[in-house]
């Protein structure tokens, strides 16, 4: 690159930036390059899940990815919205803004002939501000495809410049890192701690898992159509993991009945209702009388050779598995472009979405009615915690030499008041369990002391 080697025939290189090349610390220079000279990598990670939502732009990007096409058709990508890409992202309107006030801080990064690695947004940015000059460091000339995906994940992963990826393309950019180079290395690389890490892998295979099912002829959901389920998805593999330790088929209902759900767009509030007891004691209530009613078929998995097969997954879990396949598919539908076929997919989403939230406002009484009914057994729980935490002190301070038994007297006497209290409230309750006699004629002594 001939200005390149201008820069060199001045007094030295007067700015550089440092990366990590081929697992060593590696200098570029930094020069500036015209804006009309420089390309946008299709195989950039920041637009990889957007990529076919155009199809005539994907297609574009696959047959010639420098063409005029492809390159105004990743322009286009780079500025709009990640969970929508027919709007634009206001992070990257911020970023254009930001450019044109103070002018670009960090060098982007590209290959000897133009091709950026590190800088695309900002590229975008710039040509959308009537910027001409753009600064780059630029790469060795024995420069890989491989080199380029490595470089770019590294500096994602560094968070110090100004957009990071979106929820769903840093997932796809931590898969591919992982067929690259392994969990290991991939796991370092995002700098992610294992539980963090497990728990990206899951989603990702989850959402994957909800595209599938979609399926509708030649069209199904897409992994961008959940870059708004971030917080819901990290809170349902949360749970998922924690219910699975103890119960394995509770947690699989759980996760179904959740994701039946998210396809609904149902809040996080709305979600934390939805424990693997929901289909059971609120939905399949709602389901009876309607289109969504009846027995899911049970499958039964053939043993070769036994002539016997393994007992079908349980009742509830088939009927929560096929939910959420019927409303993936119209979620799907309502995308076709049969008017036909998207008004009977909406008349059947309002249905379906009628009938959950029917089951969620069931849900949300009984939630409330067991939090007040809990309520009293936890405050009496933490007293006799804190009663026992009280014995180990005064006993400490007692050898100590430093009880102060004045002080301890009142405090004394003000618990008696309390239990004399609470043990007015209790007698007159008008049943008590059985067994509680021995307690109950404690508490009224206090009382009738």
């Amino acid at each position: 690159m001939d200005r390149l080697g201008a820069l060199h025939e001045e007094k030295g290189v007067k700015e550089s930036i440092q990366i990590e090349w081929r697992g060593a610390p590696k200098s570029l220079p930094v020069i500036t390059m015209p804006l009309a000279l420089l390309y946008y990598n299709p195989d950039t990670h920041r637009i990889r899940a957007q990529r076919d939502f155009n199809q005539a732009g994907n297609e574009a990007i696959t047959r010639d990815p420098w063409g005029n096409e492809a390159q105004q058709y990743l322009n286009y990508l780079l500025a709009a919205a990640p969970n929508d890409p027919s709007k634009g992202d206001p992070a990257f309107e911020k970023l254009r803004d930001d450019l044109e006030t103070y002018g670009q801080k960090d060098a982007g990064i590209i290959t000897p002939s133009g091709i950026l690695i590190n800088g695309n947004s900002r590229c975008a940015a710039l040509r959308e501000g009537n910027a001409t000059q753009m600064r780059v460091a630029v790469l060795p000339s024995d420069w890989s495809w491989d080199d380029l995906s490595a470089v770019e994940l590294e500096l994602q992963m560094r968070k110090d410049y100004r957009r990071d990826y979106s929820f769903v393309n840093t997932l796809l950019a931590l898969d591919e890192a992982i067929s690259a180079v392994g969990t290991e290395t991939a796991m370092k690389s995002f700098r992610m701690q294992k539980q963090t890490f497990n728990r990206s892998v899951w989603i990702l295979q989850t959402l994957r898992d909800l595209v599938d099912r979609s399926a509708q002829a030649d069209r199904s959901l897409n992994l961008r159509d959940f870059e708004n389920d971030q917080g819901k998805l990290e809170e349902l593999y949360r749970t998922y993991s924690s219910t699975a330790k103890n119960d394995p088929a509770a947690a699989e209902l759980l996760r179904e009945s959740r994701l039946l759900g998210l396809l609904l767009d149902k809040s996080k509030t709305d979600l934390r209702l939805v424990t693997d007891r929901f289909l059971i004691d609120h939905l399949s209530k709602n389901l009876d009388g309607s289109a969504f009613a009846g027995e899911a078929a049970a499958v039964t998995t053939a043993i070769p050779g036994l002539g016997r097969g393994l007992p079908s997954e349980p009742q509830p879990l088939l009927k929560a598995k096929e939910l959420v396949d019927q409303v993936a598919k119209i979620k799907t539908s309502m995308l076709a472009p049969d008017p036909g076929v998207q008004a009977q997919a909406q008349s059947d989403y309002a249905a379906l979405n009628k009938l959950v939230e029917s089951a969620l406002d069931a849900a949300g009484k009984s939630a409330r009615l067991k939090k007040n009914q809990q309520a009293a057994i936890d405050k009496i729980n933490d007293a006799a915690d804190t009663l026992e935490a009280a014995v180990l002190e005064v006993g400490d301070a007692k050898s100590k030499h430093a009880l102060d038994e004045s002080a301890l007297d009142e405090a004394v006497i003000n618990l008696r008041r309390s239990l004399s209290i609470f043990a007015g409230s209790v007698s007159r309750l008008a049943s008590l369990p059985k067994g509680s006699a021995d307690w109950l004629t404690a508490l009224r002594a206090i009382k009738d002391d």
